[in-house]
C-alpha cells in the first residue's frame, strides 16, 4: 500500500516530480483499494460479476477521492492517477479484441466512464479528458502492432 510518498518529498522535489509521484500513487492506491474492497464487501463469497467489479471500483474511488493532503495540486493528480489502471484495462481489452467486457467484468470503457462520472464537474470532465488522452497516446502503437485502438 502506498500512502502518498510525495508528502515526504515535497520540500526537496520539483513540482513535476511531485505531480508524477502523486499520479503514480493514485494509480497504485486505486488497485490496492479495489482489491481490498472485494474483501471487505464479501465479494469472495458472492463470486464474480459485473456488479461486484463496479462496487469495488466505487470503493477504491471513495477511498482515493477522500484522501486529502495539504497540497491540493497533488491531491488532484492523485485522483486523476486513479483512472490509469482502468485505462490500461481498456488498452489490454482492445488488444485482446474484447472491448465489450465479459459476464464477470464490465467493459473497460464503462468502468472509466463510471469512475469519471462519480466526481462532480469540472473534475469529471477533467478525469475523462485525461483518460482519453492516455488512450489516444496508446493508439498509434496499438494500431501499428495489433491493428486495434482504444475508444473511451
Amino acid at each position: 500500500m502506498t500512502l502518498a510518498p510525495w508528502i515526504f518529498l515535497s520540500r526537496q522535489s520539483s513540482p513535476k516530480k511531485l505531480l508524477h509521484l502523486a499520479t503514480v500513487s493514485g494509480a497504485q492506491d486505486f488497485v490496492y483499494y479495489h482489491e481490498l474492497g472485494h474483501l471487505l464487501m464479501g465479494h469472495l463469497a458472492i463470486g464474480q460479476s459485473q456488479r461486484v467489479e463496479f462496487e469495488a471500483d466505487q470503493f477504491a474511488r471513495l477511498v482515493v477521492g477522500n484522501t486529502h493532503t495539504d497540497n491540493e495540486g497533488a491531491y488532484g493528480w492523485r485522483v486523476v492517477g486513479a483512472a490509469i489502471p482502468l485505462v490500461l484495462l481498456a488498452v489490454l481489452a482492445a488488444k485482446a479484441g474484447n472491448s465489450s467486457g465479459s459476464p464477470t467484468h464490465p467493459a473497460s470503457r464503462e468502468r472509466v466512464l463510471a469512475f469519471a462520472r462519480s466526481f462532480k464537474e469540472p473534475n469529471a470532465s477533467l478525469i475523462l479528458a485525461y483518460a482519453r488522452g492516455i488512450a489516444a497516446a496508446c493508439n498509434p502503437a496499438l494500431e501499428r502492432w495489433w491493428n486495434c485502438r482504444v475508444t473511451l
